[in-house]
């Protein structure tokens, strides 16, 4: 779907219509992308007032879709 066309309100509104009827206390949004995760974590966190918790992960699967080797970020001085 393009973009503007409110995907992500609609998952979150479905998110907490369907955690409260199954009492559920949290919601895990999964995203490939890092910039996309970090767009819809300002999202959330505004349109519910509270802070939303990102976890980032730069796993890298092998061939046979396995976590293989992992990359990590240089520290910067």
């Amino acid at each position: 779907m393009p973009t503007g066309y409110g995907k992500t309100i609609t998952a979150l509104k479905l998110s907490i219509w369907l955690g409260k009827q199954r009492h559920y206390r949290k919601i895990v949004y999964v995203t490939p992308y890092l910039p996309i995760l970090e767009q819809t974590s300002r999202f959330i966190g505004e349109a519910m007032k509270e802070g939303a918790l990102e976890h980032h992960s730069p796993a890298i699967m092998d061939q046979n879709n396995r976590p293989g080797h992992t990359r990590r970020a240089k520290s910067l001085k």
